[in-house]
């Protein structure tokens, strides 16, 4: 549930700071939160325990098994990743579920009203995401 919910702030910061999207993956309204099923259903098996293996594909055409990576030359899409990290990276999954399920959150909103397992619209993040990094942190540049 931690990496889920950090995985779901960077994109939210990502929306916010540089009007892009960090995935393609989308996000849905679960009972516990926001969710990227894709991430689920990759690292499920490890259940509450630390995940102990990278996530990766074998690409036929190269022969070779891929493990996806952040481009460290991507500074934006770095320092936000980084600064998500050093805001959040210590609260517990319970913590940044709580911090997600937060009233008129964009889950809130998606899971009261559409239901579960409904896409969470990226305006809805962005906006939110928005207002709390202004909030809680003021101006926060990416670069």
């Amino acid at each position: 549930m931690q990496l889920q919910k950090l995985v779901y702030i960077a994109y939210g910061w990502t929306l916010a700071l540089l009007e892009e999207r960090l995935f393609k993956e989308r996000i849905e309204a679960w009972e516990h939160g926001p969710v990227i099923p894709e991430l689920y259903h990759e690292f499920k098996r490890f259940g509450p325990k630390a995940i102990t293996q990278f996530s990766g594909y074998y690409d036929f055409e190269k022969k070779t098994y891929i493990i996806p990576k952040v481009n460290p030359e991507d500074e934006p899409v770095v320092a936000i990743l980084d600064m998500v990290w050093e805001r959040y990276g210590a609260m517990t999954a319970t913590e940044l579920r709580g911090r997600t399920h937060e009233s008129g959150s964009p889950w809130d909103e998606t899971y009261h009203g559409a239901g579960m397992n409904h896409r969470i619209p990226d305006d809805l993040i962005r906006e939110h995401t928005r207002a709390l990094i202004t909030e809680r942190w003021g101006n926060v540049a990416a670069t």
